[in-house]
């Protein structure tokens, strides 16, 4: 199916989607139409390859392999994402929030989505609603980390970063079963804040920090 036509000389891009999309992934289809229009089609002319990992576009084998030594410095910690601990929704949504593609109201005031009066926590509606914010520094969710830490009998200080959090979690010293029931307390609490996030944001529900806090107890034994 054709996603545009040409008007004149100029391309443009239709996107006959298959269905209407949800109300989480309208950010998304907005970026990639923003990704789109930068780019110029012409109308005349052959299409060629190009390889965007050498300056003049020519494949080579010192190009290829520098590439692939640069991604995988760069997803060492998302390579551990995937460890069938949760449904593999979960461990998508856990991959996206590290790779910084969750799209937070900050993520969407800076594709200019969303005005920034509404660009706040939906938890605290004090703080800008950045990954980070989200899941690990508003009182809410910190709140929700440190009663799954309770059952371990673990206290801890607040990190920087989601990524940091996660490498911490991930690297702790455990093994079989224990290890598997470790790390889904993770999983199962990024999975309940951004589910009642989002049930905050879509459907204007009230979030109630006891109810997420059994939804984690729930998932985590689901997962195991």
């Amino acid at each position: 199916m054709d996603m545009g036509l040409w008007n004149g000389l100029q391309w443009c891009w239709i996107f006959n989607l298959r269905r209407p999309p949800f109300q989480w992934e309208k950010g998304q289809v907005e970026e990639l139409k923003m990704k789109l229009e930068e780019t110029s089609l012409a109308i005349e002319g052959n299409d060629v390859p190009h390889w965007r990992f050498e300056e003049r576009g020519n494949y080579s084998t010192k190009s290829f392999t520098t590439a692939v030594l640069a991604r995988e410095t760069e997803t060492l910690t998302s390579k551990n994402v995937w460890r069938g601990v949760a449904p593999p929704r979960v461990e998508l949504l856990i991959w996206l929030v590290l790779a910084g593609k969750i799209n937070t109201r900050s993520r969407l005031k800076k594709m200019k989505l969303i005005h920034q009066d509404n660009a706040n926590c939906p938890f605290c509606n004090r703080v800008e609603e950045s990954i980070e914010h989200l899941f690990l520094h508003c009182d809410f969710s910190w709140k929700l980390w440190c009663h799954s830490l309770l059952d371990w009998k673990i206290e801890t200080v607040m990190p920087g970063s989601v990524e940091t959090w996660f490498d911490m979690w991930m690297n702790n010293i455990k093994t079989g079963v224990e290890a598997k029931l470790w790390w889904s307390v993770f999983y199962a609490n990024v999975w309940a804040i951004w589910f009642h996030r989002n049930k905050k944001v879509f459907e204007n529900k009230e979030v109630n920090w006891t109810d997420v806090a059994y939804l984690i107890k729930m998932l985590r034994a689901e997962f195991v």
